[in-house]
């Protein structure tokens, strides 16, 4: 990797920290391969290394110190690998043990799905294909746009001239580019996100979806809701939604008939969590046959239903725990107080 790129970790990485360490952190024998592969492409500013969360954080704050690695000196860009929810509430401790620090995860699939090693392969290549210096500079552009009028007027246009609107003027937030000190997000990420209830309008749904289980006790949920991605493009789902609520859900039988059935037994997931527009290029596929992260940001627009995206093993306040629902349109126009920002299609 060329120096100066603003592709793969060059681009990813805040580089410009002094004394920069990005640290992986598994709790499974990542493969050789694949350690090797990333040793190859950290630009030289950071030094490596890899530790196992799973074999408890004194152990983790030995091979730190051994190392050579200052907690209150050192900036610390942690890059977690995990296959297990109890490997979570570990991670944010050792997160809050550094004085400068980032957290960027990869987003793997919990419960309800078999692990396997090939799916952080498929991440590891979407993060190292992506191009965050172009992340920033599309997201600027977006805040630029969404600052020429307050309140904004975000309007998505999907399939079939289905218009949703989101009008309001609580901030969004930036989920790409370069991390920053004290920053925690998810990857591969590249989006821009809504979280307020001021959305009214429909949303046609012919992309994919990731359902993403709160805690294990909703994974055979998740998984079932997972199956119907691939259906989704062939036979798409129309949202009518009423300020930020989802009122009906038609079209594709399968998913529309789950998802009443849920709509009866826990009002929750009526709420549209999340709108977010995605412009990562690097996402270049669908992926039908587990729950990729790397759907979410596929370039196009999704909206979330049911829980909050930051998975948990601890109790779920209102009730029991969720399944977070991402739906994608993969054909979309978005304007921006009325300039047109991105245009995508299946």
């Amino acid at each position: 990797m060329e120096r100066g790129s603003s592709r793969s970790y060059a681009g990813l990485l805040n580089l410009q920290a002094d004394r920069h360490w990005t640290v992986f952190v598994t709790d499974f024998p990542l493969p050789r391969s694949d350690v090797k592969r990333l040793r190859e492409e950290l630009p030289p500013e950071t030094r490596p290394l890899f530790v196992r969360i799973d074999r408890g954080l004194p152990g983790i704050g030995r091979e730190l110190r051994k190392a050579g690695v200052d907690r209150g000196r050192d900036y610390v860009s942690l890059q977690p690998l995990l296959k297990s929810f109890r490997s979570i509430a570990s991670v944010h401790r050792l997160f809050g043990a550094f004085t400068h620090v980032d957290l960027a995860r990869l987003d793997l699939p919990f419960a309800g799905t078999r692990f396997r090693t090939s799916y952080v392969r498929s991440l590891l290549d979407v993060v190292m294909r992506a191009d965050y210096g172009e992340q920033e500079r599309i997201a600027n552009r977006f805040f630029e746009l969404l600052e020429e009028r307050r309140p904004y007027r975000v309007t998505v246009r999907t399939l079939g001239e289905a218009t949703l609107l989101v009008s309001d003027d609580r901030p969004w937030f930036d989920l790409s580019g370069r991390m920053h000190e004290g920053e925690s997000r998810a990857l591969p990420g590249g989006e821009v996100a809504y979280t307020g209830d001021g959305i009214d309008g429909e949303f046609i749904v012919d992309g994919a979806l990731l359902a993403s289980p709160q805690t294990p006790r909703v994974g055979r949920l998740a998984a079932k809701l997972g199956r119907v991605s691939a259906s989704l493009q062939p036979s798409p789902l129309r949202l009518r939604i009423a300020r930020g609520r989802v009122e009906d859900a038609v079209g594709n039988r399968q998913l529309s008939s789950t998802l009443t059935r849920l709509f009866r037994a826990d009002d929750r997931y009526r709420n549209v969590t999340e709108v977010g527009i995605s412009f990562n290029r690097a996402c270049a596929r669908f992926v039908h046959d587990w729950p990729a992260a790397s759907n979410e940001g596929h370039p196009g627009v999704h909206v979330a239903l049911g829980g909050d995206p930051e998975r948990s093993d601890e109790h779920q306040p209102g009730g029991p725990p969720l399944v977070h629902l991402d739906l994608m349109a993969a054909t979309a126009e978005v304007t921006v107080n009325a300039t047109r920002f991105l245009r995508s299609s299946a």
